[in-house]
C-alpha cells in the first residue's frame, strides 16, 4: 500500500531516530515475512522428502493458495491483489531457488 499511496517514510532508513523506530521498522518489515517463512518452511520440506511425484503436484498447489488465504486474511484484508501478488513473487522465489530440487522431484515416478 505504501508503493501504491507514494508514501515512503517508513521505508527510509534516515528516518529511524531512535530505538523505538528500529523497532517498530523491524516489526512492520520483519514479522510477517519471518512467520510465513517459518510456517510455510516445515511442508515444503516434507513435501520433497516425498518418494511419488504425484504428492508432490498435489501439495505445493496448497501451500501457495493457503499463503494467499493467510496473507490477505491476516495482512492485506482490504486488498486481493496484494495476496495475489505476494504468492507470484512466493512462486518465482520458489521456482528460482529449488528449481533443480523440483526437477529431481518431478522425474520420480507419478504414482
Amino acid at each position: 500500500m505504501m508503493f501504491k499511496n507514494d508514501i515512503y517514510t517508513l521505508i527510509e532508513i534516515n528516518e529511524i531516530h531512535n530505538g523505538q523506530d528500529l523497532f517498530y521498522y523491524l516489526w512492520l518489515f520483519g514479522t510477517s515475512p519471518t512467520a510465513y517463512a517459518l510456517l510455510f518452511s516445515v511442508p515444503i520440506y516434507y513435501s520433497f522428502r516425498i518418494k511419488k511425484s504425484i504428492f508432490f503436484l498435489l501439495i505445493i498447489p496448497v501451500i501457495f493458495i493457503v499463503e494467499y488465504k493467510l496473507y490477505t486474511y491476516l495482512d492485506s484484508p482490504g486488498d486481493l491483489w496484494n495476496g495475489f501478488f505476494n504468492a507470484l513473487i512466493s512462486l518465482a522465489l520458489f521456482i528460482s531457488f529449488y528449481f533443480k530440487a523440483i526437477r529431481e522431484v518431478i522425474m520420480k515416478p507419478l504414482f
